[in-house]
Parts: structure tokens; C-alpha cells; sequence
């Protein structure tokens, strides 16, 4: 999702970082992503950038453990 009000600007997203670990192992890593960007001139700069891991066992569209 993006939103923005004025100068200022943020995201957030469900995201999925992949990986291959040794023996080729793939390991899949379900992550969040928060963003908040500034318009500084013609420029958008990155004023915050935050990922962070759900709780283990926390279902899709749950904010906390249930």
C-alpha cells in the first residue's frame, strides 16, 4: 500500500526475501516492510525504512499472535 499527504510518504508491503543456503537449499523468509519518504525538491528521499519477521504461527492479516 502507498499512501501520501503533502511532502511525505509511506509503504507498506508483505515481501519475501529468498536465499540459497549451502547444498542448495532454498529458504524463503515472509518479511514486512514499512517505508516513509520525503519530498525534498523534485526528490523523494528515504526517511525511514523498517523490516521486520511476523510472530511464528501468526496467520496472513493478523497483527498480533492470536
Amino acid at each position: 500500500m502507498i499512501s501520501a499527504a503533502g511532502k511525505v510518504a509511506w509503504i507498506t508491503a508483505d515481501i519475501v526475501f529468498h536465499a540459497r543456503a549451502g547444498g542448495g537449499q532454498e529458504i524463503n523468509f515472509p518479511s514486512r516492510l514499512t517505508a516513509v519518504l520525503e519530498q525534498r525538491g523534485k526528490r523523494w528521499l528515504i526517511a525511514l525504512w523498517h523490516v521486520s519477521a511476523p510472530a511464528a504461527g501468526q496467520k496472513e492479516g493478523e497483527s498480533f499472535p492470536a
